[in-house]
């Protein structure tokens, strides 16, 4: 027997030798922003967190069983049917259902379903907060107003003129959501053999 795993590929976000400096930090402060320092995270770490707290996969699942099990019934119906009219058989028959069960996962998080179906809000989602949207020059006011581009970034990053729109719950940076996986895994309690 196997069991269906949700889960991601474990990919770090950042470098292991990544530290705030000491002007991100004042920067930071001088926004307002507590930013503890910074340490390597992973898909993994984050997706861990993100279940435990918030049930995301679950949730994920709740809602969409029935189509994750007709997707898998199809994949077999069809090794079947390729098996009794002599066709070459795929070594992986579920291939093709497990990236419909990813792109399935990806699309629940771009349509914020999770917020919908739980009726929670996440904060810094509905904020705008995003670490895709750094800067990389100031303008000449900004010069003028003797900002500098650690400033900029960070106020683009957390939102702070409010010009960005709300984005969906779970999609920061986009990682998490690209790194998710499904898979088959064999019980390593089962007994195999004759």
């Amino acid at each position: 027997m196997a069991d269906l795993v949700l889960g991601v590929l474990d990919v770090a976000y950042s470098d292991p030798d990544t530290k705030l400096s000491k002007d991100t930090e004042q920067a930071l402060k001088k926004l307002g922003i507590h930013a503890p320092e910074a340490t390597l995270t992973t898909t993994g770490e984050v997706a861990t967190k993100l279940e435990k707290r918030y049930g995301v996969m679950e949730v994920f699942l709740e809602l969409y069983k029935d189509k994750i099990e007709n997707l898998l019934a199809e994949a077999y119906a069809k090794r079947l049917d390729d098996i009794f009219n002599g066709r070459r058989v795929s070594k992986e028959i579920f291939h093709d259902a497990m990236r419909q069960i990813e792109d399935l996962f990806r699309r629940f998080l771009d349509k914020d379903e999770w917020q919908h179906h739980t009726g929670m809000i996440i904060r810094a989602a509905r904020a705008g907060v995003s670490f895709r949207h750094g800067r990389m020059k100031l303008t000449r006011a900004e010069i003028a107003k003797g900002i500098s581009l650690l400033e900029a970034d960070l106020a683009a990053i957390f939102n702070l003129s409010g010009k960005r729109p709300a984005r969906p719950a779970f999609i920061n940076t986009g990682l998490f959501q690209e790194s998710f996986k499904a898979w088959f895994q064999a019980d390593p309690d089962e007994k195999t053999g004759a």
